[in-house]
């Protein structure tokens, strides 16, 4: 199926805004060094939709692309060289884990535990994030889920 323009940001107008308001992240991101470039931020919001899609999701606007911006970049094991990949990375696992732990933990929840095991389990290293600590989180949350389920269930009995 193919979706009208302006819910993939193909629409020129609604890019440019977004691409103007990553850009203005780069305010409080440069206090740490880190900026955010126009082909980097257009290349952040094209990743972005290829992570919606691969996950199933939708989003209107860019606001979560923001969000994980100002959670991430004063992490001290984010450089300039690896800024715009690593935002890219991060986008995509937390696209990927809402869907594994099927929407029970909010936005900003899960960013903040994203933050926390990204700064101070993994010393930034991402794909020790993807490995062992969202595979946790993924088992944890689930468990938790059907515990929750089993007991709506019993008390409906």
């Amino acid at each position: 199926m193919q979706l009208p323009n302006i819910f993939n940001s193909k629409n020129a107008l609604l890019l440019q805004s977004q691409v103007t308001q990553l850009l203005e992240t780069n305010m409080e991101s440069q206090k740490y060094g880190l900026i955010l470039s126009p082909t980097g931020a257009l290349e952040l919001l094209e990743e972005r939709n290829i992570a919606l899609k691969n996950s199933g999701r939708l989003e209107f606007d860019s606001s979560l692309t923001l969000k994980i911006i100002h959670c991430f970049c004063n992490s001290p094991f984010i450089q300039q060289d690896d800024y715009e990949t690593t935002l890219i990375e991060i986008q995509e696992i937390f696209y990927d884990m809402k869907n594994e732990t099927e929407d029970s933990i909010s936005d900003d929840d899960l960013l903040s535990l994203l933050k926390n095991f990204f700064d101070h389990e993994c010393d930034g290293d991402i794909e020790y994030l993807k490995g062992k600590y969202l595979d946790i989180l993924s088992r944890n949350t689930k468990r938790h889920n059907q515990t929750k389920d089993f007991f709506s269930e019993e008390r409906g009995k």
